[in-house]
Parts: structure tokens; sequence; C-alpha cells
């Protein structure tokens, strides 16, 4: 894990900034996410855009963070 100063000099992982969603509709988007849990659902098969596809995959008990965020 990746060890991160702040300005007081104190040492903390790259973890311990995270802001926490825990309310029902709370998004995160990006262009890899990371996922981790308990139990998840068998990927299902949605329309995004036109005739491009995704999957939706449910995850229980569980967190999700982004490794790369979108560029904008």
């Amino acid at each position: 894990m990746e060890n991160i100063s702040n300005h007081s000099g104190n040492e903390r992982t790259r973890f311990d900034s995270l802001s926490i969603y825990r309310n029902e509709g709370d998004t995160l988007e990006g262009v890899i996410l990371i996922f981790e849990g308990r139990k998840y659902s068998k990927p299902r098969t949605i329309r995004l855009t036109g005739k491009h596809r995704g999957s939706r995959i449910k995850l229980y008990n569980g967190k999700c963070w982004i490794e790369k965020p979108i560029s904008i």
C-alpha cells in the first residue's frame, strides 16, 4: 500500500483519504473501478448507448474504489 505524507508530516495510507458513500443511489464513475465483496451476482447484459452493451453486477457486503479516474 502506498504511503502519502500530508501537510502536517503524518504518514497515512492511500485509502485513509477516501470518501465513503453509504446512501442509496450514490454513484462512482471511473475508467477502472475495483470492487471487493463477500458475494456478487452473475453478470447481466445491459444496454448502454445505441448498440453498445455492458454488464451489471450486484455486490453484497462490499466496497468499491476508482483505480483510474475519468479525465475531463
